[in-house]
């Protein structure tokens, strides 16, 4: 048997309780889960989309919906839980083009926010040691000894956040019953590949679902019917910053994030420290579309584009690097003949990227 120590520090099943309080504070998964007039979820994707997806022909899918709001629902804060308010000074709905579904909207909000364990029962149990202290003689003034119990446990798995976003867009306004209601277009951000996708369904019909639970309705589109329509929210507006002032730089690359942990923090300050070894004339920080990216300028015609969410890649780019950057993830890892390099982050990623720089500088 393999054997795992960690240390509590109440009695065994207080720690054991104050343990999972603690994690479920962490995650968010204690919240509240908002309580909408609307099916939240589907066991399988439901024919009607199935039926669209057979006839897209193996194109790019975007989960995206239009949506009739009406103004006593955004009166009520009915849509609040996604930044959908009422703008009394203008007379019109206020909104965020972008946002992130909150954890206890739903399962697979929290789902999309905070990932999830899978207990492994088709696993062999492995043996931990729960260790807390106890008052010697059933009284603190006597000191503390440290307790100790083995426990056989299942193996688990987790299974990370995925951190999808929803981008929001108003259409048009039009009267229903006699009512105002404000069109709107929800698009989950995230473009699904067809094609030698292995996880096709479960991919569509997770992003279904987070949008089902958000907004209350989900469909289904080709890339090619409204791609143009959707990829004009998309756009990077970047912001020039001066090297030197690295707490300064780091804080406002930061700023586009939410929830930053500390162990994100340093990752985020590791990653800085290595690229300032290439000594950047300026860092460039995205503030919309490409908003999960910061990028390092080495020279007029050399930028890198460092990922900050880990998984991801790193983008080296060259003489049109101001256009490359302006282009959704999916079509840079189309475009196999760009003038830029992918690096994706793995434990050897750094010497690798090393590597490439040095080449470029010198030439």
């Amino acid at each position: 048997m393999r054997k795992n120590t960690f240390g509590l520090l109440a009695g065994h099943k207080e720690a054991l309780k104050a343990e999972a309080k603690k994690k479920a504070l962490s995650t968010g998964s204690n919240f509240t889960v908002v309580k909408l007039p609307w099916k939240k979820s589907f066991r399988a994707i439901p024919l009607p989309l199935l039926k669209k997806i057979q006839g897209f022909n193996g194109k790019p899918i975007l989960v995206a919906c239009t949506k009739a709001v009406r103004c006593s629902d955004i009166l009520s804060g009915l849509y609040s839980h996604i930044g959908i308010a009422w703008d009394e000074a203008n007379g019109s709905p206020a909104f965020h083009n972008r946002v992130f579904p909150s954890a206890n909207t739903g399962r697979f909000s929290d789902l999309n926010a905070n990932g999830k364990e899978v207990v492994r029962h088709d696993l062999p149990m492995i043996t931990k040691t729960y260790s807390w202290q106890t008052p010697n003689f059933g009284d603190s003034y006597y000191g503390y000894h440290d307790v100790s119990r083995d426990r056989e446990v299942y193996q688990r798995d987790f299974i990370p956040p995925r951190g999808l976003e929803l981008t929001v867009e108003l259409l048009h306004t039009e009267t229903i019953s006699g009512e105002t209601a404000h069109v709107f277009k929800f698009t989950v951000d995230e473009v699904i590949e067809s094609k030698d996708n292995r996880s096709l369904s479960e991919d569509i019909l997770y992003a279904i679902n987070l949008l089902q639970e958000n907004v209350g309705k989900a469909d289904v589109f080709p890339s090619d019917a409204t791609r143009n329509d959707f990829m004009r929210t998309v756009v990077v507006n970047w912001e020039i910053l001066p090297p030197g002032e690295r707490d300064k730089v780091i804080g406002r690359i930061l700023s586009k994030y939410r929830k930053v942990s500390p162990e994100e923090r340093g990752r985020i300050e590791d990653r800085y420290d290595f690229l300032l070894k290439f000594k950047p004339e300026a860092y460039i920080s995205g503030t919309s579309g490409f908003q999960r990216y910061f990028g390092a300028k080495l020279r007029e015609h050399l930028v890198v584009f460092e990922n900050l969410r880990y998984g991801n890649a790193i983008y080296v780019m060259y003489e049109n690097w101001a256009t490359l950057s302006q282009k959704s993830r999916l079509e840079l890892l189309k475009d196999g003949q760009g003038d830029f390099d992918r690096i994706v982050h793995g434990d050897n990623w750094k010497s690798k990227l090393r590597s490439l720089l040095t080449e470029k500088l010198k030439s």
